[in-house]
Protein backbone atom coordinates (compact mmCIF):
# COMPACT_ATOMS: atom_id res chain seq x y z
CA UNK A 1 0.00 0.00 0.00
CA UNK A 2 1.06 3.56 -0.60
CA UNK A 3 1.45 6.16 2.08
CA UNK A 4 -1.82 6.94 3.78
CA UNK A 5 -2.84 10.44 4.73
CA UNK A 6 -2.65 11.33 8.38
CA UNK A 7 -6.00 10.69 10.01
CA UNK A 8 -7.21 8.41 7.24
CA UNK A 9 -9.01 5.17 8.04
CA UNK A 10 -6.76 2.96 5.91
CA UNK A 11 -8.71 1.35 3.09
CA UNK A 12 -12.04 2.91 4.15
CA UNK A 13 -13.24 5.62 1.78
CA UNK A 14 -13.52 9.08 3.34
CA UNK A 15 -17.32 8.89 3.11
CA UNK A 16 -17.31 6.15 5.78
CA UNK A 17 -14.79 7.87 8.06
CA UNK A 18 -16.65 8.55 11.35
CA UNK A 19 -14.19 11.32 12.25
CA UNK A 20 -15.40 13.43 9.31
CA UNK A 21 -19.03 13.60 10.45
CA UNK A 22 -18.69 17.12 11.84
CA UNK A 23 -17.58 18.55 8.50
CA UNK A 24 -20.06 16.74 6.25
CA UNK A 25 -22.83 18.51 4.41
CA UNK A 26 -26.35 17.13 4.42
CA UNK A 27 -25.76 15.73 0.93
CA UNK A 28 -22.57 14.00 2.07
CA UNK A 29 -24.42 12.51 5.06
CA UNK A 30 -27.13 11.15 2.74
CA UNK A 31 -24.45 9.62 0.51
CA UNK A 32 -22.81 8.08 3.58
CA UNK A 33 -26.10 6.56 4.72
CA UNK A 34 -26.70 5.17 1.22
CA UNK A 35 -23.23 3.60 1.08
CA UNK A 36 -23.57 2.08 4.55
CA UNK A 37 -27.00 0.70 3.64
CA UNK A 38 -25.66 -0.77 0.40
CA UNK A 39 -22.73 -2.39 2.23
CA UNK A 40 -25.14 -3.90 4.76
CA UNK A 41 -27.46 -5.19 2.04
CA UNK A 42 -24.53 -6.68 0.13
CA UNK A 43 -23.27 -8.47 3.24
CA UNK A 44 -26.77 -9.75 4.02
CA UNK A 45 -27.20 -11.04 0.46
CA UNK A 46 -23.84 -12.82 0.62
CA UNK A 47 -24.77 -14.38 3.96
CA UNK A 48 -28.10 -15.54 2.56
CA UNK A 49 -26.38 -17.14 -0.44
CA UNK A 50 -23.92 -18.98 1.82
CA UNK A 51 -26.78 -20.30 3.97
CA UNK A 52 -28.78 -21.35 0.89
CA UNK A 53 -25.78 -23.12 -0.67
CA UNK A 54 -24.99 -24.95 2.56
CA UNK A 55 -28.58 -26.00 3.20
CA UNK A 56 -29.31 -27.15 -0.36
CA UNK A 57 -25.95 -28.90 -0.72
CA UNK A 58 -26.52 -30.87 2.49
CA UNK A 59 -30.05 -31.76 1.44
CA UNK A 60 -29.48 -32.61 -2.21
CA UNK A 61 -25.90 -33.58 -2.95
CA UNK A 62 -23.96 -34.27 0.23
CA UNK A 63 -22.46 -37.43 -1.28
CA UNK A 64 -21.42 -35.69 -4.50
CA UNK A 65 -17.86 -34.99 -3.41
CA UNK A 66 -17.41 -38.56 -2.25
CA UNK A 67 -18.56 -39.95 -5.61
CA UNK A 68 -16.58 -37.42 -7.63
CA UNK A 69 -19.30 -37.29 -10.28
CA UNK A 70 -21.38 -34.57 -11.87
CA UNK A 71 -24.80 -33.78 -10.45
CA UNK A 72 -27.47 -36.28 -11.40
CA UNK A 73 -30.78 -35.11 -12.86
CA UNK A 74 -32.46 -35.79 -9.50
CA UNK A 75 -29.81 -33.78 -7.62
CA UNK A 76 -30.14 -30.89 -10.07
CA UNK A 77 -33.92 -30.86 -9.67
CA UNK A 78 -33.56 -31.06 -5.88
CA UNK A 79 -31.13 -28.12 -5.78
CA UNK A 80 -33.38 -26.06 -8.07
CA UNK A 81 -36.42 -26.73 -5.90
CA UNK A 82 -34.48 -26.17 -2.67
CA UNK A 83 -33.11 -22.81 -3.85
CA UNK A 84 -36.55 -21.66 -5.02
CA UNK A 85 -38.15 -22.60 -1.69
CA UNK A 86 -35.32 -20.98 0.27
CA UNK A 87 -35.65 -17.70 -1.65
CA UNK A 88 -39.45 -17.77 -1.37
CA UNK A 89 -39.17 -18.24 2.40
CA UNK A 90 -36.65 -15.37 2.63
CA UNK A 91 -39.03 -13.10 0.68
CA UNK A 92 -41.93 -13.97 3.00
CA UNK A 93 -39.83 -13.32 6.10
CA UNK A 94 -38.67 -10.00 4.61
CA UNK A 95 -42.25 -8.96 3.85
CA UNK A 96 -43.40 -9.77 7.38
CA UNK A 97 -40.44 -7.87 8.81
CA UNK A 98 -41.17 -4.82 6.64
CA UNK A 99 -44.86 -4.88 7.55
CA UNK A 100 -44.08 -5.07 11.26
CA UNK A 101 -41.46 -2.33 10.94
CA UNK A 102 -43.94 -0.08 9.11
CA UNK A 103 -46.66 -0.72 11.69
CA UNK A 104 -44.30 0.06 14.54
CA UNK A 105 -43.10 3.25 12.85
CA UNK A 106 -39.46 2.12 12.81
CA UNK A 107 -37.20 5.00 11.71
CA UNK A 108 -35.88 4.75 8.16
CA UNK A 109 -38.70 2.46 6.99
CA UNK A 110 -41.09 4.11 4.53
CA UNK A 111 -44.78 3.80 5.45
CA UNK A 112 -46.68 1.08 3.58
Amino acid sequence: RGREREGSMGWWPDILNPFKIGVMSKQEMERKRAVIQLVGETEAMGDMMVRMNRQCYEKCSAELMERGEDLSLDETACIDCCAAKFLEAQMKVGQVFMQEAQESGMPGVPPG
